[in-house]
């Protein structure tokens, strides 16, 4: 499937670019310079490392070392259906689930940090279910050290390292509590006192870090929240509800929260897989096994209070603060698959069979709309004109001109309005004499106006079967240049 989606050829995301950035600064020793691009490190180090072990450049090295994660979180899913189960049949649907998961190919062969999240989340996940079922000392420390490299991949991971035990201590059988929780957290207060003694020696770096972050969190996210909290409700009872005064704007607000984190997780899974996650415990003689539920429980909790947590802040939440709700939830999605293969109706069978073939075909549609256009309208730049001649309107197209070269001229801003566009355009210097203007088939009136300030239609296009389009204008002085 990464194969697949990087023969789709699309530019790589604008985040990537900083990672990339930081990756090759770590490479010639600027670790400084590195933590100054990007303040969490750990992935912009590990694609330094696959690319001076293997000799690549920091592209391949990247989708390298995504693919081996996507690869890590597949076969950590399968081990956890394997070890509650043993049902092989369940164990190639769960295969399936996550290879066809939207989510997962929309951004397959994007370079980002999700990857090697989802890849030690989901095994921290499998030696959390272990340490339940048999509690030692080694899955204990196992779990911690693995969601540790998730919090090094995503902040958000340390949510679950410090909540999880103690959201688990009411299902823990068979062993005092108090020395499941001293398990729990052992690494965890080994690497804090580790930090707090080597502080005075480490403290530049972590002040560069995105270490602050989580400081600043601790000690004022809550007051933060809770300003916010109450600026919105004021602004909207003032602005919104200020013609029906006598209705609390407080429910208006919460329910208004609420639908931003539903709306998050229908777009996430899409009807067909949360209809199957309802077969799986609706009436379901084959339920899975109570330490995996209570595991799924206890992450859709944790991770609800903390998307809600961050709708309160910034009224907007991404996909990729529930991934690893999510990630859970595809486990015991197979359970509902399974039931509807094994009814003893044939068409119900026929029409599960209908419904995967669906699901893989329509995995391949989300590696999003062919960008090959932008691709190829970089590269014929760079082989006919300097880059420092060229304005663009996209930073994706801008990216992909420069490559990973550690700053992005400042010529390339990147503007999608029509304002916008004319005031960057008037601030053009002279020594920019080629200008092309990445335009989709929907911003006709983008390209009306690029038509109407350029006085001619472009000289060269560069478009994909969607009619999206790189409009290429070249001066005169510009010809000379070639």
């Amino acid at each position: 499937m990464s194969l697949i989606a990087l023969a789709h050829r699309q530019p790589y995301n604008i985040d990537g670019q900083l990672y990339l950035n930081a990756a090759s600064a770590m490479m010639h020793g600027q670790w400084h310079t590195a933590l100054h691009i990007y303040g969490w490190p750990l992935y912009s180090a590990c694609i330094a490392f696959v690319a001076q072990l293997l000799h690549l450049p920091v592209v391949p090295a990247a989708h390298s070392i995504d693919a081996l994660f996507d690869i890590i979180t597949l076969l950590s899913a399968i081990a956890i259906i394997h070890r509650t189960t043993h049902n092989r049949q369940l164990m190639w649907l769960t295969a399936l689930i996550f290879l066809v998961f939207p989510f997962f190919n929309h951004f397959r062969a994007d370079i980002m940090r999700g990857h090697g999240y989802c890849a030690f989340g989901i095994l921290a996940f499998y030696y959390l279910i272990k340490t339940m079922e048999k509690p030692h000392w080694r899955w204990a420390v196992a779990w911690q050290c693995c969601m540790g490299l998730a919090m090094l991949f995503r902040i958000e991971g340390i949510v679950f390292l410090l909540l999880m035990p103690v959201s688990l201590l009411f299902w823990v059988q068979n062993q005092s509590k108090l020395s499941w929780l001293s398990k729990q957290y052992s690494l965890l207060l080994f690497a804090v006192m580790a930090l707090l003694l080597s502080y005075p020696f480490t403290k530049h770096w972590l002040h560069l870090s995105r270490f602050t972050d989580i400081t600043f969190q601790f000690s004022h996210g809550i007051q933060k929240t809770l300003a916010i909290y109450h600026s919105k409700i004021n602004a909207l009872a003032e602005h919104v509800m200020m013609y029906h005064p006598h209705v609390n704007a407080i429910p208006m607000f919460w329910f208004g929260l609420l639908g931003i984190y539903v709306t998050a997780i229908l777009k996430l899974f899409g009807l067909a897989l949360l209809a199957l996650f309802g077969l799986t415990y609706w009436k379901n003689p084959r339920k899975p096994s109570s330490v995996l539920s209570q595991v799924l429980l206890s992450v859709a909790v944790i991770n609800s209070l903390f998307g809600l947590f961050v709708v309160a802040q910034y009224l907007f939440l991404s996909q990729r603060y529930i991934i690893l709700m999510a990630l859970t939830i595809l486990l015991v999605i197979p359970f509902g698959l399974q039931r509807l293969l094994s009814h003893e109706k044939s068409w119900v069978r026929y029409a599960t069979i209908g419904l995967i073939f669906y699901m893989a075909a329509a995995s391949i549609g989300h590696f999003g709309r062919s960008k090959t256009y932008v691709i190829d309208a970089a590269q014929w730049l760079k082989q006919h004109y300097p880059t420092s001649h060229i304005f663009v309107n996209s930073q994706e197209l801008a990216q992909t001109l420069e490559g990973s070269k550690p700053e992005l001229p400042s010529s390339y801003p990147q503007v999608g309005s029509i304002d916008a566009l004319q005031q960057s355009l008037s601030q053009t210097q002279q020594s920019i004499k080629i200008f092309a203007f990445k335009l989709e088939a929907k911003q006709k009136a983008l390209q009306d106006f690029v038509q109407k300030h350029m006085k001619r239609n472009p000289d060269k296009q560069f478009c994909n079967k969607r009619h999206d389009c790189v409009w290429v204008y070249v001066g005169h002085e510009a010809k000379k240049l070639r």
